[in-house]
């Protein structure tokens, strides 16, 4: 779980470490694991590498945007949306009619996105992961493009609960064959 202190981290990650390698030698011959839940933006999402056995799936629940009440986020969206006004000057009128997003919501957009993009698992040629997405905005195009290609392309949307399951179920029985 989370720890609500900085100085718990590195017990937890040994906590989790461990739990991983005791189901693992307790079942040779099967691959077990552990949970560990953490928040986007938070002490265990940020700057730490979960490689291999560590991490086979990351799942992550909604889109993680900031605060809109903010303040500070409200003067970054509006200084940003001005830059633009001002850059497209004339033609913003014509940006607006075209279906152009405006630049500060763009920008609100993008800083949910990087979280989500920081979240992957995979941090070597020969590593492997599931990534799932819980929330029906990342069906859409608009989201979607905001991921990593090499993300992207394999993307699956499941309608059911059954179908993720046969999906991940799949993907795990074709990883564990390959050495």
């Amino acid at each position: 779980m989370e720890p609500q202190e900085t100085s718990e981290v590195d017990s937890v990650l040994r906590d989790y470490a461990s739990s991983i390698d005791l189901a693992s030698a307790n079942d040779p011959g099967k691959k077990t694991g552990a949970l560990l839940f953490a928040v986007v933006g938070a002490k265990l999402s940020e700057g730490l590498n979960f490689t291999d056995d560590l991490a086979r799936a990351v799942i992550i629940v909604g889109l993680p945007f900031a605060n809109l009440a903010s303040a500070e986020l409200k003067e970054r969206m509006s200084y940003v949306s001005r830059l633009e006004q001002r850059r497209l000057g004339e033609t913003n009128g014509k940006a607006k009619a075209t279906g152009m997003k405006d630049a500060g919501t763009e920008l609100y957009e993008n800083m949910c996105m990087n979280a989500v993009n920081q979240s992957r698992a995979i941090r070597h040629r020969g590593d492997w992961a599931s990534l799932v997405l819980i929330d029906e905005r990342y069906s859409s195009a608009r989201i979607r493009n905001k991921l990593p290609t090499w993300i992207g392309k394999d993307i699956k949307v499941a309608e059911t609960f059954g179908e993720t399951m046969r999906e991940m179920g799949r993907f795990y029985r074709e990883k564990r064959l390959v050495p």
